[in-house]
């Protein structure tokens, strides 16, 4: 079901293959070869992330279960590589700083609601994936 919203989605999003604030391009051989490169990269990813979900696997069969290890390398080995995207997280910061503010009434609290959207997307996330990593496991 999530391959089939996923493979959905980025056929959709093919008829836009230009940013909003660039020209349009008259070479569209070109726009669609950025636009293989990135579902290949997506497919890489996909395949990448089952492969590495296999090796923890073994890797908790071979030395025990340390779900809070496992968490920890899992967020930590690949921060560095956010320093190569810090323009653009800058810029997306700038822009949701623009963005219209929102009032949560429950907290009383003013913010941009793009701040919010954010805010809500990782603890909706952060929560049932806790709960999936250090759930204790069952040995049949």
């Amino acid at each position: 079901m999530i391959t089939v919203g996923v493979a959905t989605c980025t056929f959709e999003s093919g008829k836009y293959i230009n940013h909003p604030d660039e020209p349009v391009s008259k070479d569209s051989f070109y726009d669609l070869c950025i636009w293989t490169i990135g579902v290949v990269l997506m497919t890489l990813s996909l395949f990448l992330s089952a492969r590495m979900g296999i090796y923890q696997e073994s890797l908790s069969l071979e030395f025990g279960k340390n779900p809070k290890e496992a968490l920890f390398y899992s967020h930590a080995l690949p921060l560095p590589g956010f320093l190569i995207l810090g323009k653009d997280i800058y810029n997306r910061a700038v822009m949701f700083n623009r963005s219209d503010p929102m009032t949560l009434p429950s907290l009383g609290i003013t913010m941009p609601n793009m701040w919010i959207y954010l805010i809500g997307n990782v603890v909706t996330k952060s929560v049932p994936l806790r709960r999936l990593c250090c759930r204790p496991s069952v040995r049949l």
